[in-house]
């Protein structure tokens, strides 16, 4: 398994057989031109952020604190970039 998702290959492979997946290796390449929402979905997963399903609890204040930030951009109360700024705060510290 491990050989598996290191392999840039064998990721390459994997998306031509199985389209609605994206490659776990970052290193994989996405062909943009051959399978558009799959390479806008790998170019995000590069910078998320993985939220274990144990702390859902504890990351349940951060998702409710995110919805408040969104309707507060979408009422141009804030900017996009101050919400950002305001859940990277939350996020951070919550789990530092």
């Amino acid at each position: 398994m491990a050989q598996f998702t290191t392999n840039t290959q064998y990721q390459q492979q994997l998306q031509v057989k199985a389209a609605f997946l994206i490659p776990v290796n970052k290193n994989a390449k996405v062909d943009g031109s051959l399978f558009p929402k799959q390479a806008v979905l790998f170019e995000q997963s590069k910078n998320g952020i993985i939220v274990s399903l144990d702390q859902l609890e504890q990351n349940q204040a951060i998702f409710d604190y995110g919805y408040v930030l969104y309707d507060l951009v979408i009422a141009g109360e804030i900017t996009p970039e101050e919400a950002a700024l305001k859940i990277q705060q939350a996020v951070n510290n919550q789990f530092n």
